[in-house]
């Protein structure tokens, strides 16, 4: 075992084994979400612990991020024999490194054993079959026989190469019957900047032109400038140069009421918008302060829209993070806004609950709803965007069409674009491909 003299030299270890020794003396507030989750998980070292448990730890970061925060953990598991335990939505990564998989449902333990058994088995429950991962989803579906269910992309890579898979494309009749092209965009940012402290700007002359009903999502690693952003077109503050309109008005000089109406956001952390004892409280707060003719009526099919029957007298400060999402989704949408704009919407959602909530707001944007979101959830994108672009340091890309986004993009794409993107460029999720020779089935 490994015997430390003292905590600075302990500290001193987690730092370089955790590669934060070159931001020892960087301010908390400096530092990414990536960082941040670092610094977290070296806190927890110097307790010299036997086990870790971590409650969804990359449900913020961005997928190389994510990836590598992963990759940290583990390290400690394998070269210094600590037991990692944590609860995960996203499963692509995590189901591979796992030795074991524990499954909750309705309070109740129906499975423990490998991660590959237990996918196989959450595959033939319609409500977990969500779950699943795309890459073993896509060998599920298509009943490809190996000789382990392929978690990974290296897994599936090889499974390809071994059984001389070949894959075609699906064509799916597209993703939403698209509007007429507008004369005049519904938003538009002209040559902002913008600093926190006047020194350092977070966004540089940044452009951005926006069509009514469109879905854009906008992606990017952690601390790109992706919230100060979204936080800029609602108006909620003002850029030290440049103009942004919501149709033809500056943003920040449209009435609270106005502004309410037209525009809605929700940010990355939901409960710092609530005020009221209950959650049926907080949407008629909304309803009362947009002053809706028929606001019980309106508060009365959001709650029944998001299922949140159940908890619809509790306080939102005490159910979980996830049904937080939903409250601010329920009360962004209260005004049906012609601009939505979303701040990592689906974070804390389980897989399930996602995908009703995609299906919601693409029910929204096909009846005129314009709608902005900044994630690091690819598949959510690819599956629901219209558009997408790439902020990098206060820059954004062009903004393409999402399949070209996903096809272009090496690092931020999904995992069924990286086994498949040399048979079919674009081809993102499983759903998009179908075997074109016979390997065996299963």
């Amino acid at each position: 075992s490994l015997y430390f003299s003292s905590i600075e030299a302990l500290l001193k270890i987690s730092n370089s084994f955790l590669g934060l020794d070159q931001n020892l003396d960087r301010q908390i507030h400096q530092l990414s979400g990536g960082q941040l989750q670092l610094v977290n998980l070296a806190s927890v070292l110097i307790l010299r612990p036997k086990l870790i448990l971590l409650d969804e730890p990359t449900s913020q970061l961005d997928p190389p991020t994510a990836q590598h925060f992963l990759t940290v953990l583990g390290r400690i598991n394998q070269e210094l024999g600590i037991t990692i335990m944590l609860t995960e939505h996203r499963l692509s990564t995590v189901a591979a490194m796992a030795n074991r998989m524990i499954l909750l449902q309705d309070y109740h333990l129906t499975f423990d054993g490998d991660p590959h058994s237990g996918l196989a088995k959450m595959a033939t429950d319609a409500h977990l079959t969500y779950f699943v991962p795309s890459i073993p989803k896509l060998f599920l579906d298509q009943q490809i026989r190996t000789s382990q269910l392929p978690i990974s992309v290296a897994d599936a890579q090889s499974a390809i190469r071994t059984h001389h898979l070949q894959f075609q494309s699906v064509t799916t009749g597209g993703k939403v019957a698209q509007l007429p092209p507008a004369e005049k965009p519904i938003l538009t940012v002209n040559n902002i900047s913008f600093s926190f402290d006047g020194q350092h700007n977070v966004l540089h002359h940044l452009n951005l032109a926006i069509n009514p009903g469109t879905w854009l999502a906008i992606i990017g690693k952690n601390g790109s400038g992706k919230s100060t952003l979204l936080t800029l077109i609602c108006g909620l503050m003002t850029p030290q140069h440049g103009k942004i309109r919501f149709v033809h008005q500056l943003v920040w000089k449209m009435a609270i009421n106005q502004r309410m109406a037209k525009l809605a956001f929700l940010s990355q952390t939901p409960r710092l918008q609530f005020t009221a004892d209950t959650v049926r409280e907080e949407l008629e707060v909304q309803a009362a302060e947009l002053r809706l003719p028929d606001a019980k009526a309106q508060v009365d099919h959001m709650i029944n829209q998001f299922h949140l029957n159940r908890i619809e007298k509790q306080n939102p400060f005490d159910i979980s993070g996830g049904q937080q999402q939903l409250v601010g989704l329920a009360i962004a949408l209260m005004a049906t806004p012609d601009l939505l704009v979303l701040d990592e919407p689906t974070k804390g959602l389980d897989p399930y609950t996602k995908i009703q909530v995609g299906n919601l707001l693409k029910q929204y944007q096909q009846a005129g709803m314009t709608i902005v979101i900044a994630s690091h959830d690819m598949e959510f994108c690819a599956k629901f965007a219209d558009k997408c672009t790439f902020m990098f340091d206060g820059h954004l890309n062009t903004l393409l069409a999402t399949q070209s986004f996903f096809a272009d993009n090496f690092f931020f794409t999904t995992p069924i674009n990286r086994i498949a993107r040399d048979q079919v460029k674009d081809a993102l999720l499983p759903v998009d491909l179908k075997l074109a020779n016979h390997p065996e089935r299963g």
